[in-house]
């Protein structure tokens, strides 16, 4: 570094960012993103299985209802007719397939005409060529749409969600980007010491986010959900070790340093505490590989390597960066808006045991609520009331039966047994309807003798596909027990023989996976970053305080979902936890580095004084930014599963700054005999 600050190799170094962080825009353009969350599923669940199967025998094919509203009869059988011509339509089912219509209505079958015809509304069933997540069908939905424009038309089905899905998270990286970098600079102008930091910081910040987000092409895919949060997260979730470096480059100057030395002596200063910050940050994310459901390991690949950028662009981009411009950055010099936090040392130390108490209450008490709150999780928008879906999903709904289909694949048998589990299958709670080839012809009819187009769409190779249609649609009790009297039905035919593939059977299967995998991700994360603070400080009783005060600040921040009523999705609760426990403890590691640092000049009222007066700026800027960002997303996604995880993150940032600059300034004062006694230091403490 002492080389390339005082030659022109540091111009040198800022072309290769520039030309590096470009390529990595463009590659950015070729990262593929996955819609299908059931794709994370481990490949020995059962419904990877059961997808395999499917697709071998029968084709993954995706399936959408289509509503056409003001039409007549016969109208409405020309319009199957334009819809079947598209392409990549493989077949559409309506009312003219089960009757006559050339009846009048009254004398077909009520039930029947209620399924596709109700109130001059015409419901479709079409069958496309391709699966749910493919573009030809997204496609193929628009050209739909289009050619029926002149009428009222909505959809109904995972092709159509997924479409959305799609549509929302493509467009809001950019949006949320836009939204978060120009409040995250107001707060930067408004707090920071130079005019200038803000520049050198959202820069720095902005070429590592590019760089992570271009470097994703290392991978098959990303998730739609990692697309939308990381580029956000990542710039307010590694703001602080740009705000550690810069202020500690400024500590420097006031000491009379030239400003080589001081970006060199910030830079061997600030070392341990961004390290044990980034490691920290990493290791959290890293916690999500332990996740059998593979989302996590998704997610948390992509964070880690973000926080990873992130960190070499502070110690190598950064401060060339300053030392560049460093006449600006200090000709425009001001005082800080921060809140003067340190001349609350005198609270925290007379009210040391009220803020110890209010330490245990929340502790205790968040971790007993916490247990009581419920969890969703399925990411559909189908939920999600500010949706298209749901718009057109409910326009449906006013006229026909809500849907949600699940196919069931079982073994090839007996014709009797088919027969058996689709009369026990009616007659179960909220089936409305089966697609079966037993209902569609006689079953003593030999099946060689049924022409291809028949047989085909349910007999494969090894399987028989039965499609059983139900009115649940919402994630709640009452679909998980549904899916295990459905299983409980299928087995008692079919043992264990069979595979149930659908957004109710997923969602079930999704949650015996993330709920074991909650666990191990909160011990290993607890601990791992424990072992970290424990290294990083030589201390055996800090690592115990911070992350037990991080850890009350998660079960709290968990907690407030419970009380208000919110069942907040699982993965997003991992996330939050992940990111709350391994980033926001940065804040928790920067006062207590500080304070041991000035505890070993001064006595402990007054190294709490110094370390607040030090480390509270940039500790409250950085809160701050990463809540604004967590709670752009809760504003502004039109994804549910976003706004809720941004709603977590957001409070759980707030929480976590008023746990460490409220809570553990007296902790450290209560505690800090045993801390001095359990900590190996080279010099010993002023007392």
């Amino acid at each position: 570094m002492k080389r390339m600050l005082g030659t022109h190799r540091k111009y040198v170094f800022l072309a290769f960012v520039v030309v590096f962080t470009g390529l990595c825009a463009f590659l950015f353009t070729k990262v593929e993103t996955n819609y299908d969350l059931a794709e994370y599923l481990p490949a020995d669940s059962n419904t990877a299985r059961g997808l395999e199967i499917l697709t071998e025998e029968f084709g993954n094919h995706a399936f959408v209802e289509i509503m056409v509203g003001n039409v007549g009869l016969q109208e409405a059988l020309g319009l199957k007719e334009t819809i079947e011509t598209d392409e990549a339509v493989l077949r559409v089912v309506w009312l003219d397939d089960h009757a006559d219509i050339e009846k009048p209505s009254e004398e077909i079958d009520t039930a029947l005409l209620d399924q596709y015809f109700s109130d001059n509304h015409a419901l479709f069933e079409v069958t496309f060529a391709h699966d749910a997540f493919s573009p030809e069908v997204e496609a193929a939905i628009d050209r739909i749409a289009a050619s029926l424009s002149e009428h009222e038309v909505h959809f109904r089905g995972e092709a159509f969600e997924n479409k959305e899905a799609r549509r929302i998270a493509e467009g809001e990286v950019m949006q949320l980007i836009l939204i978060i970098v120009p409040i995250a600079f107001l707060i930067l102008v408004m707090a920071a010491k130079s005019h200038f930091e803000p520049v050198l910081v959202l820069l720095t910040l902005s070429v590592a986010v590019v760089v992570n987000m271009g470097t994703n092409i290392v991978f098959p895919h990303v998730s739609y959900i990692t697309l939308t949060l990381a580029a956000a997260l990542q710039l307010a979730i590694s703001l602080d070790y740009s705000l550690f470096y810069i202020h500690r480059y400024y500590e420097e100057r006031e000491k009379n340093h030239s400003v080589d030395e001081s970006i060199r002596n910030a830079r061997k200063k600030a070392f341990p505490s961004i390290t044990a910050s980034a490691a920290t940050t990493i290791t959290g994310f890293l916690s999500l590989l332990l996740m059998r459901y593979g989302i996590g390991k998704d997610i948390g690949l992509v964070l880690a390597k973000g926080v990873a950028f992130s960190y070499l662009a502070v110690f190598f981009l950064l401060p060339v960066l300053v030392k560049v411009f460093a006449g600006p950055l200090e000709k425009s010099l001001r005082r800080s808006l921060v809140p003067p936090v340190a001349s609350l040392t005198g609270i925290f130390a007379k009210g040391r045991f009220v803020f110890l108490a209010l330490f245990l209450i929340a502790f205790a008490g968040g971790a007993l609520l916490q247990r009581e709150v419920d969890f969703t999780f399925s990411s559909t928008p189908a939920g999600d009331v500010k949706s298209v879906v749901h718009n057109h999903r409910e326009a449906i709904g006013e006229q026909f039966h809500p849907s949600r289909p699940i196919v069931v694949l079982v073994a090839k048998g007996e014709v009797s047994d088919e027969v058996a589990l689709v009369s026990a299958l009616e007659d179960l709670d909220n089936v409305i309807g089966i697609d079966a080839l037993v209902k569609l012809v006689d079953p003593s009819i030999p099946r060689a003798f049924l022409p291809s187009y028949i047989r085909e769409p349910f007999v494969g190779k090894d399987h028989v596909r039965i499609i059983v249609h139900t009115d649940i649609v919402e994630e709640d009790e009452a679909m998980y027990a549904f899916d295990e009297v459905l299983r409980e039905t299928v087995a008692s035919v079919y043992g264990d023989g069979f595979y149930l593939l659908g957004m109710i059977p997923a969602t079930a299967e999704i949650r015996s996976f993330v709920e074991a995998d909650g666990i191990r991700v909160s011990l290993f994360g607890a601990v791992a970053i424990g072992l970290i603070i424990l290294v990083i400080f030589r201390s055996l009783l800090i690592p115990v305080l911070l992350v037990a005060l991080i850890q009350a600040s998660i079960w709290v921040n968990l907690s407030l979902s419970g009380l208000s009523g919110v069942s907040p999705l699982y993965i997003g609760y991992l996330v939050m936890f992940s990111l709350q426990l391994g980033a926001t403890i940065d804040y928790a590691v920067l006062l207590a580095n500080r304070y041991q640092e000035f505890r070993l000049t001064d006595d402990r009222l007054k190294a709490l004084k110094k370390a607040l007066e030090k480390a509270s700026p940039p500790i409250i800027i950085s809160a701050l930014v990463l809540a604004t960002a967590g709670f752009s997303e809760a504003a502004f996604s039109e994804l549910a599963s976003i706004r809720e995880i941004g709603l977590l993150i957001g409070r759980g940032a707030l929480l976590s700054l008023g746990f460490v600059i409220f809570l553990l300034p007296s902790l450290l004062l209560v505690f800090d005999g045993a801390i001095q006694k359990t900590t190996r230091k080279r010099k010993s403490p002023v007392d």
